[in-house]
């Protein structure tokens, strides 16, 4: 069934009667959604509907190479080694970037800094310049979270530069694997992991609960108080909501509800979000459609529209006052956010409604990069195409990618790429991307 803009409903056959019966419990409306999600047993039933933390969680060194991440970190913490965190700027990242810093000065790292890039003048992913930057403060180790994986020639520089790279990520490789010998990806070839579907602040945790693992002298429940943290970056990346990203998000809205962090506490203030609790039952109203349309917005906004750096300071500080100014802040650069993706909405609307073609392909000087993600989301959603909008400029123009069901524009750029010489690089997942492309070849 196709609706009046274009956007295909597949209308799903009801489960079979054998197979309602065995669940009289549960509404038949129920027993076929979960069917359709390959729900079939009586374990994966309950773990859907009731997970829990100390059952449904998988071992993290059944992730490729976390054995070799743990010694290295242990080696850099033991060596005082100046150790930088390398974070991508969204709410994905930052949360990832904190969980690492949380749990590394914890346990003893003493030279530890965080290096978040520009969204707009730097891009996603390790760059030459910050990584140079970084060799010039005499930092021995780069950790990346929720970038990484595609980066061969960057690290490749840092390694020349004198430092060691170390990979935390949970996008798909591409070809070649960086030249490093630690990598921590569940997408990459030989790893075993039962669950691959992360967030990246979701492989940064696993790395965290490896570490107080094998250290051993944290606090017990230390890795919980990191759930509000995975939880904001699940649901910000839109990762999906089952296995072990249910048990994950469950706690940590849980966790976010208590509002332990003043950052956390002030955002939820100029949100209007007001959490309750139910202790007994670890229950709390705040769900995933409320993180996803007010918190993680503006999260995303200081990226958009300033810096990232102004939401890692929001999580990362301990001061109240200073908190609510920050929270101000975040608020009115969300506002400002809004109103311009409405206007490039507008234009964008117009240019497709005029030409319509089955892949949205449009770009402009004047649309900000930090934009466009946001656009190609929407233009994706309502015409049900894939969407690849991007800042036009000289030399490079830098962009976003929306997929649909039925394409995958990672791949659609692997095979363009392979017919013609556009891309300076691209990466992302099934239905999320993003793309650097020679102007000339626009």
């Amino acid at each position: 069934m196709i609706n009046g803009i274009g956007k295909k409903w597949k209308l799903k056959s009801s489960a079979p009667e054998d197979f309602l019966a065995e669940w009289p419990e549960y509404s038949p409306l129920v027993m076929t959604l979960l069917r359709h999600r390959n729900i079939l047993t009586q374990e994966a039933v309950d773990k859907f509907f009731n997970p829990e933390y100390s059952l449904d969680l998988y071992d993290p060194y059944l992730l490729k190479n976390m054995d070799k991440m743990v010694k290295r970190l242990q080696k850099a913490i033991n060596d005082e080694e100046k150790v930088v965190v390398y974070g991508d700027y969204d709410a994905d990242g930052v949360s990832g970037a904190m969980i690492l810093e949380i749990v590394l000065r914890e346990a003893g790292c003493k030279n530890l800094s965080v290096y978040i890039p520009d969204r707009s003048r730097e891009g996603y992913g390790l760059n030459e310049k910050a990584v140079e930057e970084i060799s010039k403060g005499g930092n021995q180790l780069i950790i990346t979270v929720d970038c990484g994986i595609t980066d061969c020639k960057e690290t490749k520089m840092a390694q020349d530069l004198g430092m060691e790279v170390v990979i935390t990520d949970h996008h798909l490789p591409l070809g070649d694997l960086p030249p490093t010998k630690i990598i921590v990806d569940p997408w990459q070839k030989g790893d075993k992991y039962p669950f691959k579907s992360l967030s990246g602040a979701g492989v940064a945790f696993k790395v965290a609960q490896a570490l107080i693992k094998k250290i051993g002298n944290f606090q017990i429940g230390f890795d919980k108080w990191l759930l509000d943290l995975v939880a904001l970056s699940t649901i910000a990346d839109y990762m999906p909501m089952v296995d072990e990203n249910r048990t994950l998000v469950k706690y940590g809205l849980f966790v976010l509800a208590q509002a332990r962090r003043p950052g956390i506490k002030a955002l939820m203030k100029v949100s209007r979000v007001e959490p309750e609790m139910d202790r007994v039952n670890l229950a709390t109203n705040l769900d995933t459609r409320t993180i996803a349309f007010t918190l993680v917005p503006r999260i995303n906004a200081a990226s958009r529209m300033d810096h990232a750096n102004t939401s890692y300071d929001l999580l990362k500080i301990e001061d109240m006052e200073q908190a609510r100014v920050l929270a101000k802040k975040i608020d009115g650069l969300n506002r400002n956010r809004q109103k311009r993706v409405e206007e490039i909405m507008q234009e964008a609307d117009a240019r497709y409604s005029a030409n319509p073609k089955e892949i949205i392909f449009a770009g402009d000087e004047s649309w900000p990069k930090g934009l466009l993600g946001l656009i190609a989301s929407k233009l994706s959603e309502k015409y049900y195409r894939p969407a690849f909008i991007f800042n036009i400029e000289n030399g490079t123009s830098k962009g976003s990618a929306r997929g649909v069901e039925e394409f995958n524009v990672v791949s659609a750029m692997t095979e363009c790429a392979k017919v013609i010489n556009v891309f300076n690089e691209y990466g992302g997942h099934a239905k999320a991307g993003g793309f650097s492309i020679k102007s000339e070849g626009i």
